[in-house]
């Protein structure tokens, strides 16, 4: 199974949780092995969960720029 999602081509699932999965992936424009974490359809309509991922989403962000 293949998955568009933005400049992401997900390829498999690799790890779940109870609100999330990780799927295996390329970004597209890159040409670059990702793992993309997401939230299960019922945790995305969460107001809680969601902000909760997106804190998390800007602390990644926060170490990328701080090994660039």
């Amino acid at each position: 199974m293949s998955i568009p999602l933005g400049p992401f081509q997900l390829e498999s699932p690799i790890a779940r949780g109870g609100l999330w999965e990780v799927w295996r992936g390329d970004h597209r424009q890159q040409g670059a092995s990702v793992a993309v974490k997401v939230l299960h359809r019922t945790s995305s309509q969460d107001p809680r969960f969601v902000e909760a991922f997106n804190r998390e989403v800007r602390a990644m962000a926060r170490l990328a720029q701080d090994f660039n």
